[in-house]
């Protein structure tokens, strides 16, 4: 089975209506970078746990990486928080890692 890692930057839009109106949209915005970022860590995760976590998505929230999924003990959550620590200084990292 293969599990990717997903990154989301999200980036606000604002336009200038007829009549002075502003409308402000908020769009998601893939660069090379991020998508090498998330695989990057993603990888790295997958690595550490042996394969053991599940539904991960790495994604990007006001400056922080939030790295999520699901694992099946609190050794393999610790083992996922060491692959992500890794890669991220801890306060850009926010872990979303939980153990069913």
């Amino acid at each position: 089975m293969k599990l990717d890692g997903v990154i989301r930057f999200e980036e606000e839009t604002s336009t200038v209506q007829p009549g002075g109106h502003q409308e402000s949209n908020t769009m998601t915005t893939h660069t090379a970078e991020t998508r090498a970022l998330a695989d990057t860590v993603a990888h790295r995760v997958r690595e550490r746990t042996y394969s053991q976590i599940r539904d991960l998505a790495v994604e990007e929230d006001q400056g922080k990486v939030i790295v999520r999924g699901w694992v099946p003990s609190h050794h393999v959550r610790q083992l996922a928080l060491r692959g992500a620590l890794e890669l991220l200084r801890s306060e850009n990292c926010q872990p979303m890692i939980t153990v069913r």
